[in-house]
């Protein structure tokens, strides 16, 4: 969806730089402005549309939320139980866990807007993981005699070199020290 928008943003500004003429500062802006330059004669619309941005969002934050509180319920919880658990506790850990998820994340906004341009940390974040699936993957597909230990350790090591490289690069961002080009 977003390499949609992206055509869209740039079919509109084709002949004429949002950045030079001051009307965005960041490229986040530009969906935002293109909507308002668009839409502007339907009175209401961009209001419209910013609630059904914010609509997707919580859809999606709220589904990921209750699928990681019932994984964490599963895999965690249940292992660590003596005994079966009732309804009424299943509920409270349920809750527990997605408001502690839900906390964790407003604390992470205000350490995400300290890292630069967050459209370029949305699609690097996820690269740190990529990586290693593809290993594993390959490793399965075609070494099937590398045993799992092997699999699991090299995959924890790529994993954390890409999560580390990533992080310098971004404080390195945060702090100015790397530029990328407009």
């Amino acid at each position: 969806l977003s390499c949609y928008n992206g055509l869209l943003t740039y079919a509109m500004y084709h002949d004429c730089d949002p950045f030079d003429s001051k009307l965005a500062e960041s490229k986040n802006q530009l969906l935002p402005l293109m909507v308002m330059h668009k839409f502007s004669d339907l009175p209401g619309f961009a209001g419209l549309f910013t609630a059904g941005v914010f609509a997707a969002a919580l859809s999606t934050l709220s589904t990921a939320y209750n699928s990681m509180a019932a994984v964490a319920f599963e895999d965690i919880f249940k292992s660590f139980a003596k005994g079966e658990i009732s309804e009424t506790k299943t509920f409270l850990i349920m809750r527990g866990t997605v408001f502690v998820l839900g906390t964790l994340s407003v604390i992470l906004v205000y350490v995400a807007e300290n890292l630069g341009n967050l459209l370029q940390l949305t699609y690097t974040i996820p690269a740190t993981s990529l990586g290693p699936m593809l290993g594993v993957f390959l490793i399965g597909f075609c070494f099937p005699w590398i045993g799992r230990k092997a699999t699991f350790y090299s995959a924890f090591i790529v994993y954390f070199t890409m999560l580390v490289t990533v992080i310098m690069i971004q404080t390195k961002v945060a702090q100015g020290t790397i530029k990328f080009a407009q």
